[in-house]
């Protein structure tokens, strides 16, 4: 690599204070730096600051969405100019593999680098309270939304200062109404939207849960928060899993098919869900459904932040493991389809030098290596591995923890047996389909409970773009599973021969079950899932057009 004086170096956030017993500054969980006034007005005003810049800055904020996928253009003269194999499809994000939790983090933290420094600039224009302005913009972390904790009480299930057009907030020039950044993004320009894929090229506006494929399509956040809050108690249940059953970096780090996976899905499957819970595809996907256009939606760092904060309190859980050799489905910008990944690949486009990216092994130690933590260590620092893991789990169970069922508490055990569920046509769904869940095998502590648990294999192409498969026991909802890809994979020549590429994930049932009938034993419940049992698919067939 030739010497270069101009690429964006990533150092993530800088300066600030942690507190008593931490290691750096934290990012706060989104209701709580709401609760800052000072916190929330940064991360307001700076969010606006770095939407209204321009593409050709690499700290923009359509700059650093478009990293994840469109417009497919290099980012910080990162990468050749003629992609792997000729093919120039995709962004340089590394869904499907080893590498998906550690390239997110980089990206998470230039992001938060970018942030930060607008942040800065806001902060020496106030005459008021400055000093304690500046002090705060140089603590200031991006945050995090926590979509496992069950809704607070007396609470929207999504945080109002997600949906609402406008919000509070003092600015240097006193405290005004503002429009909403976290709302939703309008692109300055036409380009790069316009060259997206249909229908987004004709919004220059973010959407979620879209009305139509129309250009004058509207966001319907109440269907948002419906649909969200109908998911929470599932998504808590998985997370809880994910951190507590998965204890090697393969079965951990991305939701490609595994010889026999424990009963839990992986960190990648939880987030694929949590996308096009976010974004929605009941009538058409929005931003944040579909891969190529997800980083322009401002819930996407929300997002992304907690996925790396999930990753950070499994890493502490399991201090021994971490990436594993493994290969990269699809490929990406910088990496050839199925080509071989590591702990020392680069994350590319995350230049740590003018020379060199960052990897997998320089991010582990976030707040070292990044400079931000979570309140989840506070009060951690200096204290043994054994000592941090064992607060670490505790606080797992207390957030994300199941109460105790009927015939004692329910203790991780291996799937006995699965069923794989191969999506149809989106005219038809199999909404009769049957499955047969995956029982674990009987425990006895305080008594016998079983666990109930579908284990769902899908193709992710199947449909052509994303797609969720639905649980339901007789009328209730139970939970989802979700391929998160891509309208555009149909003109995408790696994609074409990845068209049976398997995802798979895990619904589990025991609290529909026991609002049902109260028991866990197999005798009551298998009667139970052969009557109402049943799967259905949410999505769109992309049809293709000869010629």
């Amino acid at each position: 690599m030739t010497e270069h004086n101009s690429r964006p170096i990533l150092t993530g956030a800088s300066g600030g204070q942690a507190l008593v017993g931490s290691s750096a500054p934290n990012r706060l969980e989104f209701r709580d730096l709401v609760k800052d006034k000072k916190m929330f007005s940064l991360y307001v005003q700076a969010l606006d600051v770095i939407f209204k810049e321009p593409f050709d800055n690499d700290f923009s904020w359509p700059a650093i969405g478009g990293i994840h996928g469109m417009p497919y253009v290099r980012w910080g003269d990162s990468g050749p100019v003629n992609p792997p194999g000729g093919d120039t499809f995709g962004g340089y994000c590394t869904h499907g593999s080893v590498l998906f939790p550690t390239w997110h983090r980089p990206y998470v933290a230039l992001f938060e680098q970018s942030m930060q420094a607008a942040a800065l600039r806001i902060a020496a224009q106030y005459t008021t309270d400055k000093a304690d302005w500046v002090k705060a913009a140089e603590n200031f972390r991006v945050p995090y939304w926590d979509w496992a904790l069950p809704i607070p009480a007396g609470q929207p299930a999504v945080p109002k200062e997600m949906r609402t057009t406008t919000v509070s907030i003092t600015t240097p020039q006193g405290e005004k109404d503002v429009q909403n950044p976290v709302h939703s993004f309008t692109f300055t320009s036409k380009y790069p939207y316009t060259t997206f894929d249909a229908p987004f090229n004709g919004w220059q506006t973010t959407l979620r849960y879209p009305t139509s494929a129309q250009p004058d399509a509207k966001s319907q956040m109440d269907l948002f928060n419906s649909v969200y809050g109908q998911n929470n108690s599932q998504v808590r249940t998985q997370t809880f899993q994910m951190l507590t059953r998965l204890n090697t970096w393969n079965y951990f780090s991305n939701h490609t098919t595994k010889q026999n996976p424990p009963v839990a899905n992986s960190l990648e499957t939880i987030h694929d869900n949590m996308h096009l819970l976010i974004g929605g595809n009941e009538q058409v996907e929005g931003h944040m459904s579909e891969v190529p256009v997800a980083g322009f939606d401002a819930a996407f760092f929300l997002h992304h932040a907690n996925v790396d904060r999930l990753l950070s309190l499994w890493q502490v859980l399991n201090q021994d493991v971490w990436v594993t050799p493994g290969d990269q489905p699809e490929g990406t910008y910088t990496i050839k389809d199925d080509g071989p990944v590591n702990v020392k690949s680069d994350l590319t486009p995350f230049w740590l030098t003018q020379t060199s990216y960052w990897d997998s092994t320089e991010v582990r130690d976030w707040a070292a290596s990044l400079q931000y933590s979570y309140p989840d260590f506070d009060g951690l620092k200096g204290k043994s591995p054994q000592e941090i893991r064992e607060a670490i789990l505790t606080r797992v169970t207390k957030l994300y923890g199941p109460a105790l069922q009927p015939g004692g508490p329910i203790i991780p055990a291996p799937v006995v047996s699965t069923t794989s569920v191969q999506p149809g046509g989106p005219e038809k769904p199999p909404t009769g389909a049957k499955s047969n869940p995956g029982e674990t095998t009987t425990v006895e502590f305080n008594g016998v409970t079983h666990e109930w648990t579908v284990h769902i294999r899908f193709k992710k192409f199947e449909l052509g773009r994303s797609y969720s498969i639905q649980v339901f026991l007789g009328e209730t909802y139970v939970g989802s599973v979700s391929a998160f890809t891509s309208a555009s994979s149909q003109r995408c020549e790696n994609c074409r021969n990845n068209q049976d590429v398997e995802l798979e994930g895990f619904v589990h049932l025991n609290e529909a079950v026991l609002e049902k009938v109260h028991s866990l034993s197999p005798d009551v419940v298998k009667p139970l899932l052969a009557k109402d049992l049943r799967i259905q698919v949410q999505g769109r067939k992309v049809w293709s057009h000869p010629g």
